[in-house]
């Protein structure tokens, strides 16, 4: 049931799959801490339009394993410019801010994804609707130190709040980004390192709402199996 949730199965390397591996392990041991100690709703059903969401997170990270695509073969992105300059202009001077565009973009809608998707499962009284993410992130650690810190030690925290909060810029080679509005002290990482990173950080967003799902199913069969007898 779980490689039913994912996309893009053909896309996954060996790599990625060991990653989705161990964040099952440690997102389905945090969800049943999290349950034990009663900071679950009753897991029954999603908003109306959940599903919406939902293919449109599909779509995103669809689109960003084509442009990655684009760029892992040698000499695609090169014929890239050449069918496209002509008619649109692109440069390659162009193809690094058009692509990484994609992937911050992709990268924040899944951020998104993965802190919308867990204050629907979290009970409202001890999770309000506008928390931060870096809040909710920080008070899962505290409620549940050993699942809840294995998740917060995987996400960058800083470079989701860059991203979203626009303190970043990127030139041919790095992306710079601080954890504040003055600008300073920026921390750099190299693009080819920022795709792992965003990579990375989708996998675990994937792989969350691929237990929630599976567990939101689980529900509702032993549910239908109660009403039957």
């Amino acid at each position: 049931m779980f490689k039913e949730c994912i996309e893009n199965l053909e896309d996954i390397t060996q790599e990625e799959w060991e990653l989705l591996h161990r964040y099952k392990i440690v997102l389905s041991d945090l969800l049943d801490d999290l349950k034990s100690k009663g900071k679950l709703k009753s897991l029954c059903k999603m908003p109306t339009n959940f599903p919406k969401l939902i293919e449109t997170n599909r779509k995103f990270n669809r689109t960003y394993n084509m442009m990655l695509k684009i760029f892992d073969e040698k000499g695609k992105s090169k014929r890239f410019v050449e069918n496209n300059k002509d008619e649109f202009g692109i440069t390659e001077e162009d193809l690094p801010y058009l692509f990484i565009s994609q992937v911050l973009s992709c990268f924040i809608f899944n951020m998104e994804f993965l802190r919308i998707t867990m204050l629907e499962i979290l009970k409202r009284d001890k999770f309000k609707e506008t928390i931060p993410f870096r809040t909710l992130i920080s008070k899962l650690s505290k409620i549940s130190p050993e699942y809840g810190k294995k998740l917060e030690d995987e996400i960058d925290i800083n470079l989701r709040n860059a991203v979203a909060h626009g303190t970043f810029w990127i030139d041919s080679r790095n992306l710079y980004y601080c954890d504040n509005m003055r600008l300073e002290k920026p921390i750099s990482i190299e693009l080819s390192k920022l795709l792992i990173e965003v990579k990375r950080h989708n996998i675990i967003a994937q792989c969350f709402l691929c237990l929630v799902t599976e567990k939101l199913k689980k529900t509702f069969y032993s549910r239908l199996e109660d009403m039957i007898g």
